[in-house]
């Protein structure tokens, strides 16, 4: 019934889902793999509840690359810049 569903289980008599997690993000989730009950047995509320959860855990895995993603570069100001180059200058000459 599920043969377009690939992430769909059937455990005892409730159908869940099941998500590799991806590799990238395996330390930032802590987990090798999500589930997720659709909390049903019968296969066409749980064809509905399917995507819905497909995509709350999609949106998981976003909001977790987003903290992985470096944040905005510093920017210099002119001030930082002078002191740093009268650092650099003072150990080289030194």
């Amino acid at each position: 019934m599920f043969d377009k569903w690939q992430y769909v289980q059937k455990r005892g008599n409730k159908y869940g889902v099941r998500i590799r997690v991806p590799d990238d993000l395996r330390e930032v989730l802590q987990k090798r793999e999500v589930t997720r009950s659709l909390g049903t047995g019968d296969p066409q509320k749980a064809k509905v509840a399917y995507h819905k959860v497909c995509a709350e855990i999609e949106a998981d895995f976003s909001a977790a690359r987003e903290s992985l993603a470096p944040s905005e570069p510093a920017l210099l100001t002119e001030e930082t810049a002078a002191s740093l180059i009268e650092v650099y200058f003072r150990e080289q000459i030194y």
